[in-house]
């Protein structure tokens, strides 16, 4: 393999570990949802806010280290098109790929994660206004045209 592509392989070998570590905490900020646990909520929040300075590291050194290789504003195609030694090309590849994947699965844990965060607020917004209250008005009763008594005892006496 040629050496000048080590230093760069190397580095992406680090960006995608630091990906699979977002991922992680990704997943546990769901558990976190799931479980209503809003301290292990903020603590991941704040993880991710650190690992996100991080990124912002990260993407500056990837810039320097491709413009190193002659190729500042390379897509990943292009970059691995340019790269003339095959074993460097073949790795550079695969760890783009599976960097790629490890993005693809934190976007859609972040989706499942923001769709549970808004259901929580939906909930906790029907308990802090009243929610008895709005619940019933989708029950049966004489207002909406729906039953509101739930005792079998005057259910039966009406149909017979």
């Amino acid at each position: 393999m040629d050496s000048r592509y080590n230093e760069y392989i190397g580095f992406l070998t680090k960006y995608r570990d630091e990906l699979s570590s977002f991922l992680d905490s990704e997943a546990e900020k769901r558990r976190a949802l799931l479980s209503s646990d809003f301290e292990r909520l903020e603590k991941m929040l704040n993880v991710q806010q650190a690992e996100t300075m991080k990124f912002r590291g990260l993407e500056s050194k990837r810039a320097g280290l491709q413009s190193k290789l002659g190729l500042p504003d390379a897509k990943a195609e292009e970059l691995i098109e340019t790269i003339d030694d095959m074993e460097a090309r073949r790795s550079v590849e695969a760890l783009l790929e599976e960097m790629a994947e490890i993005a693809g699965q934190i976007r859609e844990q972040n989706r499942q994660s923001l769709e549970l965060a808004e259901s929580n607020l939906k909930i906790f917004d029907l308990i802090r206004r009243g929610g008895e209250k709005e619940e019933r008005s989708t029950c049966y009763g004489p207002e909406n045209g729906r039953r509101t008594v739930y005792s079998a005892g005057e259910a039966y006496e009406e149909t017979v």
